[in-house]
């Protein structure tokens, strides 16, 4: 009887949630390097939360998560957007958060509702963007909620800032 295959991922997956970080980093930085653009994604969620390395490094989560939507990751330009809100960068989380949302990641509608709210004068794009959201039946109740704790926000913000 032969042992089954396990993908990079699937040893690194394993090794993680068993607390092994520094192995499991080992396995995904294998399969990144062979092309795996899941093992690419979780090389930048482990730098971003700073599991496994050293610290946390958001150039290389943001270097890794690149990677990973050029091998045709459809969820890393949404976790480029967190990641870049993360290091403080809210241009570029933006930008990538109106990608994601252009290829059709429904869950970028809440990121960039939450990017506007903190304008009065954008009570109408947070709007916008959390109902975007809320037609997404995939949207997790954590999520509905949010976004409808979100709207309640900007239907109570004043039309204009105070002078």
């Amino acid at each position: 009887m032969s042992q089954p295959s396990y993908s990079h991922f699937e040893r690194g997956d394993a090794l993680e949630e068993q607390g092994c970080l520094e192995q499991a980093f080992e396995e995904f930085i294998a399969g990144a390097n062979a092309g795996d653009a899941s093992c690419m994604t979780r090389l930048a969620l482990l730098y971003t939360l700073g599991k496994g390395v050293a610290c946390c490094d958001f150039d290389r989560a943001i270097e890794w998560e690149t990677k990973a939507h050029e091998a045709g990751s459809p969820m890393a330009l949404f976790n480029l957007g967190i990641t870049h809100r993360m290091k403080g960068d809210l241009l570029k989380a933006r930008s990538c958060f109106e990608k994601a949302l252009s290829a059709g990641d429904n869950s970028a509608a809440l990121e960039l509702a939450k990017l506007y709210i903190v304008s009065p004068k954008e009570s109408e794009t947070v709007k916008y963007y959390v109902g975007l959201a809320l037609m997404d039946e995939s949207l997790s109740e954590a999520e509905r909620q949010e976004a409808e704790q979100l709207l309640t926000q900007a239907e109570v913000l004043p039309a204009t800032e105070p002078t």
